[in-house]
């Protein structure tokens, strides 16, 4: 995903605070992804065209592909994009994936993926990972230090 493209927008709108969260509802199948900036925000008619890849109010080139990218991504997982903006007061961009168990492929290594390999479909501990890592993960694979887990 292109976040920090988008994070990178509100830097040039002037945001002094920019905040990205992330968050599973595994029960409902939701993964949703919120960036928030305190910069000088946009009009109802800008945050309308901000998701249009052929607008940009850039002078440094033509198109503004961040926004469309991304809600490009969360449609085709069955999720959506929307954008909550008002000049002077910042922008709320909130994208949410649709994300099922099944599908998903989690790699780790520390007590802190533990969930995270349990919870996946597939879950993949490094071979030097934590006791708990590897004892949550379906697989174990070699250590990173042998090649690891490489594509």
């Amino acid at each position: 995903m292109n976040v920090l493209d988008v994070a990178q927008n509100s830097v040039a709108a002037g945001a002094k605070l920019v905040q990205i969260t992330l968050e599973a509802d595994q029960a409902r199948g939701i993964l949703s992804l919120v960036i928030e900036d305190d910069g000088r925000g946009m009009t109802p008619e800008a945050a309308q065209r901000a998701v249009d890849p052929f607008y940009t109010t850039r002078t440094t080139r033509k198109v503004g592909l961040g926004l469309p990218f991304l809600k490009m991504a969360a449609e085709m997982t069955g999720g959506g994009l929307s954008i909550q903006s008002q000049p002077g007061c910042g922008t709320r961009v909130c994208a949410q994936f649709g994300i099922h168990r099944e599908e998903v492929l989690a790699l780790g290594d520390s007590l802190n993926d533990a969930g995270m390999l349990a919870w996946a479909g597939i879950g993949v501990a490094m071979g030097d990972a934590s006791p708990h890592a590897k004892e949550a993960a379906d697989y174990v694979s070699t250590p990173c230090a042998q090649g690891g887990f490489a594509w």
